[in-house]
């Protein structure tokens, strides 16, 4: 099994359920597949830069899972043709990616151009 992060866009409009239903369901689907959840989060409500099938704005969902590689892409069809769902991503979760975010101190820059001016 390897770890994902899967970001859902949900269409407020076509969403006959609540997000906390939603969610359930994607739950029930992962462990159905053989697959864990080891994180979810909603995002919120956000514009988009340009329209996603004809749409402004939607609901962010991000959930962090466990799957076996030959059953994402089984996973994903699953939601594709949702019309509660604009977009799903599926990406690599690698958990020391967030936790070794670049900082000043690390990077090569001058000591004098760190510190803060007054």
């Amino acid at each position: 099994m390897r770890d994902y992060e899967v970001v859902f866009i949900i269409d407020d409009r076509q969403l006959d359920v609540n997000l906390e239903k939603f969610s359930e369901q994607v739950v029930s689907r992962v462990e159905e597949l053989g697959g864990k959840v080891y994180a979810r989060e909603s995002l919120g409500r956000k514009q988009f830069v340009y329209p996603i099938k004809k749409q402004q704005a939607g609901t962010y969902l991000d959930f962090v899972i466990a799957l076996d590689p030959q059953r994402v892409e089984e996973f994903t069809e699953s939601y594709r043709l949702s019309d509660e769902v604009l977009r799903v991503k599926v990406f690599v979760y690698e958990a020391k990616q967030r936790s070794q975010a670049p900082s000043a101190e690390a990077a090569d820059v001058p000591e004098d151009a760190q510190q803060e001016t007054v």
